[in-house]
């Protein structure tokens, strides 16, 4: 219903629309038009109300909102479904019970605000509130758990794509993962699966993008590590493009993946993004500690480390800390 109020008063933007001929043309009462127009009112619209002339929308505030991503997608399936929510603790959490009831393929979960983010290995993400783009995928891909990373990098390669394309900058991407900007990092991803022996039931892809935060923003661990869309442009940067952008890039890369099960024109893509290539690496996690100079990503995605022992190691994962890059 909201969307399709919206709708309306988008498309006499400036003009005034009867609530008699919104709850008409809605079905719905003129107790439950007025109801969704505070609504828009409080997320930052502003919309005159008179009597006998009806509801005029004035200005549109740069909130994500679900009515304008629908109507620039390009894609058949990502974002086609959305679900936005003001506060959430957790876009992942939302994706997942989601997922677990039957949300489709390319559903999407948006918040203005997280109250308990996450990134990889544990780690918590700050979200600030109308900062950032929060997001997370419901995908329902038919590959096996091995596939995994493959999914994480391609979804690096797209929000790249579109940082570069909304942006005008060349981002730098940190294997597996993190987008950089510079030697700081503005983008972080995370990818969780629900499996049986040899096959996904379904992924989520969250995504945490620091779009408009200035320095003041950040936690104080975070200043020296983090930066913003906004504090390298030098200006604000509206989100909804960036959403677009993304969802627009990534969907031919799964179908693609999925259908040919060929990655290596993903690689190809991913390769001239790579801050971590060529550089001493130290990569940690279960039963790993892993020093030396990161050579090169085989055919599946997996980073190829010449060792301090002189032995090539294909790392599949881990927490890597590049020499020179987040303050290491």
């Amino acid at each position: 219903m909201r969307e399709l109020i919206l709708a309306a008063l988008m498309d006499k933007i400036g003009q005034y629309v009867s609530g008699q001929q919104l709850s008409e043309a809605l079905g719905c009462t003129r107790a439950a038009v007025w109801k969704h127009i505070q609504a828009l009112k409080e997320d930052g619209y502003r919309v005159d109300a008179v009597p006998r002339l009806g509801y005029c929308l004035r200005v549109v505030p740069d909130i994500v909102e679900p009515y304008f991503i629908k109507q620039l997608l390009e894609t058949r399936q990502l974002g086609r479904e959305i679900q936005h929510v003001p506060v959430l603790d957790s876009t992942n959490q939302r994706a997942k019970m989601l997922a677990e009831h039957g949300a489709p393929n390319g559903m999407l979960v948006l918040a203005e605000e997280q109250t308990n983010g996450r990134g990889r290995m544990g780690k918590s993400w700050a979200s600030a509130k109308g900062k950032g783009v929060w997001m997370s995928l419901v995908l329902r891909p038919t590959i096996t758990p091995a596939d995994a990373q493959k999914i994480t990098m391609m979804a690096a390669v797209a929000m790249a794509q579109a940082i570069e394309k909304e942006c005008g900058i060349r981002p730098g991407i940190k294997w597996p993962n993190d987008i950089l900007i510079g030697t700081r990092k503005v983008c972080g991803i995370l990818t969780e699966m629900n499996t049986s022996v040899d096959e996904v039931r379904y992924c989520i892809v969250g995504t945490g993008v620091n779009v408009n935060h200035d320095a003041g923003d950040f936690p104080p661990e975070l200043e020296q590590v983090a930066t913003s869309l906004k504090m390298e442009c030098g200006h604000e940067v509206s989100r909804t493009p960036l959403i677009v952008s993304y969802l627009n890039a990534l969907e031919p890369l799964l179908e693609k993946f999925i259908e040919t099960r060929e990655f290596s024109s993903v690689l190809a893509l991913y390769r001239p993004y790579s801050v971590t290539l060529g550089r001493d690496v130290h990569i940690t996690g279960p039963g790993l500690d892993l020093e030396g100079t990161a050579l090169y990503f085989d055919d599946e995605g997996m980073l190829v480390v010449l060792g301090r022992n002189g032995r090539r190691e294909r790392v599949f994962s881990g927490e890597v800390h590049v020499r020179g890059l987040l303050g290491q």
